[in-house]
């Protein structure tokens, strides 16, 4: 397999110098600054930022900001053995860099999250609701899913069954007393291999989980 995705396709703009100007001068964000508080400078500062702007979108965001993203991808037949795993490989280092970087959250349901996770019955009670407001569980409940996420694709790329084996095998053969002609495997006296199916089970049960999560959320996998 080949992967390359380049950068989103630039289109230029004033956005970091009308940044700078209202942090050198007010040390807010331009949109936390009214346009009713404008002096004569930032409106000046504003209509020659338009006009750069106007400039700029018909000289060259037409042509070179309206260029496709370069995508390839190449599939190798050997990517389809076990396209489980090949997938996992991709998605889990890139749930990681999600979870480092993302900037906000999106709706989560309850049923999907533990009780300490939920929505809180006073904030379901409040007008906060009505006014479209987050309570303050809101981004710990999209943490919890994407973490969940990142653990069920992280053990799609390791051998994450050997936790649940313990001891030594020690497997014979021996004649099948009801036909000669077959033999039947059985334990030596040196077996103490165990396998604990019920943490196995509660492994498995996770990572399903994680993955229907993934399922779920896919379309609010975002920055």
């Amino acid at each position: 397999m080949k992967v390359y995705l380049g950068k989103y396709v630039h289109r230029w703009t004033t956005q970091d110098a009308e940044h700078w100007w209202f942090k050198f001068r007010y040390d807010k964000y331009d949109w936390e600054v009214d346009e009713k508080d404008y002096d004569k400078w930032d409106r000046l500062f504003m209509k020659l930022a338009d006009g750069w702007n106007h400039t700029v979108n018909r000289l060259v965001n037409a042509t070179w900001g309206s260029r496709p993203r370069i995508m390839k991808v190449k599939i190798d037949d050997w990517d389809v053995w076990s396209a489980d795993h090949t997938l996992a490989v991709i998605i889990y280092p890139l749930l990681k860099k999600l979870q480092e970087k993302k900037h906000g959250s999106p709706n989560v349901d309850d049923e999907d999250v533990p009780d300490e996770y939920r929505t809180p019955d006073d904030y379901k009670a409040s007008d906060k609701m009505m006014n479209g407001e987050v309570d303050d569980l809101w981004h710990d409940r999209w943490e919890w899913v994407l973490g969940e996420m990142v653990w069920a694709f992280e053990q799609l790329t390791i051998d994450w069954d050997e936790q649940f084996y313990s001891g030594e095998t020690d497997l014979q053969f021996e004649p099948d007393p009801d036909n000669e002609n077959y033999s039947r495997l059985v334990e030596g006296p040196n077996h103490t291999f165990k396998v604990d199916r019920e943490g196995m089970t509660a492994h498995q049960d996770r990572m399903d989980r994680g993955l229907r999560l993934f399922g779920k959320y896919y379309r609010a996998l975002w920055d």
